[in-house]
């Protein structure tokens, strides 16, 4: 089998082949069930983390993500946050196809945050909060706005250098971008979105405003966080899976050993429909939080939209490279 007839699907064709509208519909989907996966495993050897994340479709095909992912505060300027290969495996164990992992990161992680913001914020939500300029916060602009069409964005970032840039392409695509504070970033601001490599929270507690729908993206670790456990305590709390939850978002580990919740705080995993379903209205001028660590079903929700879009072989093409 000559590796040079195995496809890769690079990221500009990831980009292509994953239009949003379709993908955050797949992600949700991806969670109509609560999926079966084992959280990620990460290797660090004192510097950049190395992260496994396996997951079976139904056909028995292998779909395993191995992504170098470099939250380093002094990371070389040339060097990527996120780098890697997704490897698609046939129910045999053929290799069937190659993709680029950091492309199908950035589209699934933006396209889950919106599938949260829709189930979860208000109906009027317009004014988003940003945190973080990175790889990941274009993608969550852009899906966010498909469910609460944006009538403003302001900016938080770390470096003035690249938000200042990263501002002015948002404007370039036609949005009313700013750059601000965390304070006036926030005021006024319904919809909030962190996708920062922080290890402290990124605003204050007294900021947020009531009614606000906040997705925290960014951190993975238990030793990292981006939201004050007092707004953790305060808001109702969404995840992917529980389990995977407690084992790795520094944001409700840390906020449990404060003693500011327990572990009955989380209010729904994104398996529970009807649950989800009732935050909102139950309580329209309270905080919801969407505290996502990442999940290979959203990755295998990803490429089964490139199957179908023939980018990759059909799961059923099994034996096509031999």
């Amino acid at each position: 089998m000559a590796i040079s007839h195995i496809p890769f699907v690079d990221a500009e064709s990831v980009e292509a082949l994953l239009p949003m509208p379709e993908l955050i519909v797949a992600a949700g989907a991806a969670f109509r069930q609560r999926p079966t996966a084992p959280p990620r495993l990460v290797l660090n050897g004192g510097g950049p983390d190395w992260l496994t994340m396996p997951c079976l479709d139904e056909s028995g095909s292998l779909v395993c993500k191995l992504v170098r992912a470099d939250m380093r505060e002094q990371r070389p300027a040339d060097l990527p946050t996120i780098s890697g290969v997704i490897v698609v495996l046939s129910p045999e164990g053929r290799l069937e196809a190659l993709v680029d992992a950091a492309a199908v990161t950035s589209r699934r992680t933006a396209a889950i945050a919106a599938f949260a913001t829709d189930v979860l914020a208000r109906p009027d939500a317009s004014v988003l909060a940003l945190f973080g300029t990175g790889a990941l916060a274009a993608g969550h602009v852009e899906a966010i706005d498909v469910v609460r069409p944006l009538r403003s964005i302001r900016v938080v970032g770390r470096s003035p250098q690249r938000s200042r840039a990263f501002v002015q392409r948002l404007r370039d695509r036609g949005w009313d971008a700013t750059l601000e504070t965390p304070e006036s970033a926030l005021a006024g601001a319904d919809l909030v979105t962190t996708v920062t490599t922080a290890t402290t929270p990124v605003f204050a507690h007294g900021s947020i405003q009531p009614g606000t729908h906040i997705n925290a993206m960014g951190s993975y670790r238990p030793t990292r966080r981006e939201i004050p456990g007092e707004t953790v305590a305060r808001a109702r709390v969404v995840v992917e899976v529980r389990e995977h939850a407690w084992h790795e978002a520094g944001d409700l580990v840390q906020a449990l050993d404060a003693g500011l919740i327990d572990r009955d705080h989380i209010a729904a995993e994104l398996s529970d429909h009807s649950v989800l379903a009732g935050l909102r209205a139950e309580n329209p001028q309270g905080i919801t939080l969407f505290k996502s660590v990442g999940h290979a079903a959203l990755d295998m929700a990803a490429i089964e939209l490139l199957r179908r879009g023939r980018a990759l072989p059909a799961a059923t093409d099994a034996g096509a490279h031999d």
